[in-house]
């Protein structure tokens, strides 16, 4: 064993290493770990050899005792790397897929039939569902107004303020009932542009998700001051460090997700309300092996009324995300399998939807 260890003292520091024992084995070792001379066990031998002097360092003289530790720290990395299933194919859409819209709304009254008529000039194919928490503006009486005379326009209405993902649930829980090929997220303030909807809905061929994102190239945010880009960029960082979500935005509140998919990530309760929801709904279709893609959209800073997010969605939003990081990369939670889903992922044939 001591002569072993001697092979790779003479490898690491490219010398000549002379190994003299008492009782064991004595050796001449070349610098590159081969024994050249050597005597028995327990045998008394002199041994004479003629080895060169060297200069200079190998790698290993200079890096040193820090390789082990890079060694662990790799280690590290790949056990804290996250746990995702394998990719799931991408089925086409049918010919005659459907797109329901679902905007949350609460005191949007100087921009909801703007964006209401600006979405369904996208496409005939195009549902609006609006989700009104009993705005005190009136924005659910001039929502009923438009749906009295355009039929594609739904008004689903909440007795209070409930929460972004709370009115996002119930819009999906309608869309997905009524058949919806495609279900989109979108703001009713015009932060999110209608124009931008048409690219979404053609990656949403090639993608089970489709986030609209600010921070990828051609993606752009007007009109935000430099708190709220730093709070932006911080949190979207933030994401990626802790949970390893290979995405630019994942709190883009501007996507589109396919029927099926859809159904799968709402099967089980969500655990976060505000912004978190959006995370948290793009990373269970990463875990789970859906294909996730990222389109570049301008996002504009709301032109009437102020921005819902506060100090406690921005604290729950930090909470959530680190619990899911300690969960899946530190005790190593599995993702659910397409099998063990409680969804089932029986997506019913167009011919059998309601």
């Amino acid at each position: 064993q001591h002569v072993v260890l001697s092979e790779l003292r003479a490898v690491e520091s490219g010398r000549w290493v002379v190994h003299a024992a008492l009782s064991g084995i004595s050796a001449v070792v070349s610098p590159e770990g081969e024994v050249t001379r050597r005597t028995r066990l327990f045998e008394p031998a002199v041994l004479r050899t003629s080895i060169p002097t060297a200069e200079g360092t190998t790698p290993y003289d200079a890096v040193g005792g820090w390789l082990p530790v890079a060694l662990l720290v790799v280690l590290g990395a790949g056990y804290l790397t996250p746990r995702r299933a394998s990719e799931r194919p991408v089925l086409p859409l049918p010919d005659d897929h459907r797109v329901a819209v679902i905007l949350p709304t609460y005191n949007e009254l100087e921009t909801v039939e703007d964006v209401v008529e600006r979405v369904l000039a996208v496409s005939d194919r195009i549902d609006v569902k609006v989700v009104d928490d009993s705005s005190p503006d009136g924005t659910g009486d001039l929502v009923r107004k438009v749906a009295d005379r355009e039929p594609r326009v739904t008004l689903l209405e909440r007795p209070e303020k409930g929460g972004l993902a709370g009115a996002y649930l119930e819009g999906f829980a309608a869309a997905l009932a009524e058949g919806h090929d495609l279900v989109v997220e979108m703001d009713a303030d015009l932060s999110h542009r209608p124009e931008d909807l048409e690219g979404l809905l053609a990656a949403a061929r090639t993608h089970h998700v489709v986030l609209g994102s600010r921070y990828v190239p051609g993606g752009r945010v007007r009109n935000w001051g430099l708190f709220r880009r730093i709070l932006s960029r911080g949190g979207n960082l933030y994401v990626r460090v802790l949970l390893g979500l290979p995405l630019a935005d994942a709190t883009s509140g501007f996507r589109v997700y396919r029927r099926e998919a859809l159904r799968e990530l709402v099967a089980q309760r969500l655990r976060s309300e505000g912004y978190a929801f959006q995370v948290e709904l793009a990373y269970r279709a990463w875990r789970r092996g859906l294909r996730v893609g990222e389109m570049p959209i301008t996002f504009e800073e709301r032109r009437h009324g102020h921005s819902k997010i506060s100090r406690a969605i921005v604290v729950e939003a930090l909470g959530q995300v680190f619990l899911w990081a300690v969960r899946d990369r530190v005790l190593r939670r599995r993702p659910p399998s397409r099998d063990r889903h409680p969804s089932g992922l029986k997506t019913r044939p167009p011919s059998e939807r309601p």
